[in-house]
């Protein structure tokens, strides 16, 4: 009699330990039930530097400039319409400026490369419940969102070209005047001194997922940067010929295409 009294408790236990799990998003989840998402992207986009720096010489004028970015996400559900997510990215910024110098005509291509990492707060606008409806996952499914947040950025790579008649040249050639070299950029031997060696802003987007299967969805959307951070270190920040200085920080208008499973 004992045993058998054991014996039934035991099975109640289990019994209320796989419905615990289940609850909870355990190991037995279904996947439309599953709070935990993984991505990857890529952000395609015009990138541009606001107030290109020419240390102390008139102002450069932009040209847009087409770059593309990749990176993974990683999402966690903290409500059924609310995700934060964590990105890295293999970001690709800069532009390419005119203008004109004594010896003639210059052009200047920045190219510089950064390990971006987003956090962001997503919202879902839909009338399925993300995590409680299967019909949410239905192929075709359309989930429109919203998401924002802080990033911080580390810079990988910079490369600087400058032509003057379509001749290389080198950083102090580009920026000399009739009276002499350019004094600011003077010691300048890697384009690398030229740009502080982190960056942090604001990064937005909208878009939609599309469901593919349950548990697996296409991303498509709009994405912008905006940095908060003057990335001129302090000795590069010299003034136009007009006496004014504006702080160069980084900035983008793209896209985002990505992949993403929920598990």
């Amino acid at each position: 009699m004992f045993k058998r009294i054991l014996l039934s408790l035991a099975g109640a236990a289990l019994l209320s330990v796989s419905a615990k799990a289940q609850n909870n998003y355990g190991c037995f989840t279904p996947m439309h039930k599953a709070t935990t998402l993984f991505g990857i992207q890529l952000t395609p986009g015009v990138p541009f530097l606001s107030h290109q720096n020419n240390y102390g010489n008139p102002k450069l004028n932009s040209k847009p400039s087409f770059k593309c970015g990749i990176g993974v996400n990683l999402g966690f559900l903290v409500s059924n319409k609310d995700v934060i997510q964590i990105e890295a990215n293999y970001q690709p910024m800069g532009n390419k400026y005119s203008g004109t110098t004594y010896k003639g005509p210059l052009e200047r291509d920045v190219n510089l490369v950064y390990w971006s990492i987003p956090v962001l707060y997503k919202h879902y606008f839909f009338n399925d419940e993300l995590v409680e409806s299967v019909s949410a996952d239905k192929p075709g499914k359309l989930k429109w969102y919203i998401e924002g947040g802080p990033y911080v950025a580390m810079l990988a790579s910079v490369d600087v070209k400058n032509t003057i008649n379509g001749q290389s040249v080198t950083i102090q050639e580009a920026t000399a005047t009739e009276s002499g070299s350019n004094t600011t950029v003077q010691d300048v031997g890697d384009p690398q001194q030229l740009y502080l060696k982190n960056d942090w802003g604001f990064q937005l987007g909208c878009g939609l997922d599309i469901a593919l299967m349950e548990g697996l969805y296409i991303n498509l959307g709009m994405r912008g940067i905006a940095g908060l951070k003057d990335i001129n270190p302090e000795k590069f920040r010299a003034k136009d010929p007009q006496g004014n200085y504006k702080p160069t920080q980084n900035g983008m208008v793209g896209a985002r295409l990505g992949l993403q499973m929920r598990f």
